[in-house]
């Protein structure tokens, strides 16, 4: 990313000899000045690069930031976005229609502890004339916290299970999935824990390398989920994590 914003201000030219004659031709930065700016930190004056942000960004006074670039508050580089219109003072009915529409949305979902009403085409749907449960306010806190993650220095994770018996092809990906496909535009991609506890590191810190905006570990069957890796991107800003390749 450094390198690539470097050549808009400059480009670098080597001479090369080809079949006796010099000539000069473009090349792109070494990676080792790139390595450099990464090492003096704030030596240079540059601005601190957290990571890469493809939803709007929420700003303390209220505003909404959709445009692409570098946001200096956040030190995210935004890749921009298009959003619904909002009004710029939104009122109390506003939130309750969007409520009653994501209420709506998700009347399908069959969360444990809602009223429910027999559907046409057999099974049930959430009555939406109701406030939502616990577990479906729960599902609510999670979206929104995913629509505002990039904006938020921490959050917490959600866990969803079901019925130890019938649990299978309740729809818990599926929601995960529609979580993904709301907040980012994009699904994320299940990994599940396999081996022991220092096999789970590795695969949280692979996972978190490729910098995607959503970790769906799936497949935690009747098993204590404990991981330090987990509680540290969890409760933590920055966490440095295990080089590949390397024993620890």
């Amino acid at each position: 990313m450094r390198l690539h914003e470097a050549h808009k201000v400059c480009r670098p030219v080597e001479d090369k000899v080809k079949r006796g004659t010099t000539v000069r031709e473009e090349v792109t930065l070494p990676l080792s000045v790139a390595r450099i700016y990464l090492s003096l930190g704030g030596g240079w004056n540059l601005p601190v690069s957290k990571g890469f942000c493809a939803a709007p960004l929420l700003s303390v006074d209220g505003s909404i930031n959709c445009s692409a670039g570098y946001d200096r508050a956040s030190g995210l580089w935004c890749l921009g976005t298009d959003a619904p219109p909002i009004s710029s003072k939104p009122t109390t009915e506003d939130a309750r229609n969007l409520l009653r529409f994501v209420h709506g949305t998700f009347a399908s979902f069959p969360f444990a502890d809602p009223a429910r009403l027999e559907a046409n085409g057999g099974g049930s749907m959430l009555d939406v004339s109701k406030d939502p449960g616990a577990d479906e306010s729960a599902f609510l806190m999670a979206l929104m916290t995913a629509v505002c993650r990039p904006s938020l220095p921490l959050a917490p994770a959600l866990l969803i299970r079901a019925p130890r018996f019938s649990g299978s092809g309740t729809g818990k990906g599926l929601l995960v999935r529609a979580i993904g496909e709301t907040a980012f535009g994009r699904r994320p991609k299940a990994f599940a824990r396999r081996g022991d506890r220092q096999e789970l590191s590795k695969r949280l810190d692979s996972a978190l390398m490729q910098s995607d905006p959503m970790l769906f570990l799936d497949s935690c069957n009747d098993e204590t989920l404990a991981s330090d890796v987990l509680a540290q991107v969890i409760t933590e800003t920055e966490v440095k994590g295990r080089v590949l390749g390397r024993v620890n």
